[in-house]
């Protein structure tokens, strides 16, 4: 039966966050350690009383040597999925208020996740317009003219009062890139995208 001490496990966490590991698996602990099932769980357990792993979901663990953001974390969870919405939109600057859940689409289940890194909401989004995103170190970023009509359909589609469109920087977005993939959406979604576009300035004859 394989043996892995205390001395050992702080090493190999220490290892793997100066490889860039901070979110491990119970499948990727058993390949590294060569522990069983059983007593890989009773390890993790120790290790988690102990603060040197974090349980961030089933069979997931945050490696307390270099924690995972929960941006990381949201990506993971809910693949495939980016951040998108609010979040994407504050990120930018575009949006002045930073929300207190980080709102992401997937192509799975509508959903909201608690963690110990903060609360995660996942909306449904069909396969279709799942696409304007961007990999930033490894993780996936709506782009901002995306993620703002993500919110306005997703919003929409809930039933829901309209974001506080009032509140954006619209002057930040890209116009041609709005109307460009705003034509993917339905047309109620382009007809209110269009009444908050800023208009081209008119030079009038003397």
């Amino acid at each position: 039966m394989a043996v892995f001490p205390l001395t050992q496990w702080v090493r190999l966490l220490q290892d793997l966050s100066h490889q860039g590991d901070s979110i491990l698996t119970d499948v990727s602990l058993r390949a590294l350690t060569g522990l069983e099932a059983e007593a890989l769980r009773k390890a993790v357990w120790r290790l988690t009383q102990k603060g040197l792993l974090v349980r961030l979901g089933p069979c997931l663990y945050g490696n307390s040597q270099r924690m995972p953001t929960l941006e990381a974390l949201a990506c993971l969870l809910g693949r495939p999925a980016y951040i998108s919405r609010e979040s994407a939109l504050s990120e930018v600057g575009i949006l002045s208020q930073m929300p207190l859940t980080l709102t992401c689409v997937t192509t799975g289940k509508t959903r909201e996740v608690g963690t110990p890194l903060g609360n995660i909401a996942f909306s449904h989004l069909q396969i279709p317009l799942f696409w304007g995103y961007a990999n930033r170190q490894g993780i996936l970023w709506a782009e901002p003219e995306k993620a703002l009509l993500d919110w306005v359909y997703l919003t929409r589609k809930a039933g829901g009062a309209l974001p506080p469109l009032d509140e954006l920087e619209w002057e930040a977005l890209d116009s041609r890139k709005l109307k460009e993939y705003g034509a993917r959406f339905p047309k109620s979604i382009q007809a209110e995208i269009a009444r908050w576009l800023p208009q081209p300035t008119t030079l009038e004859d003397p």
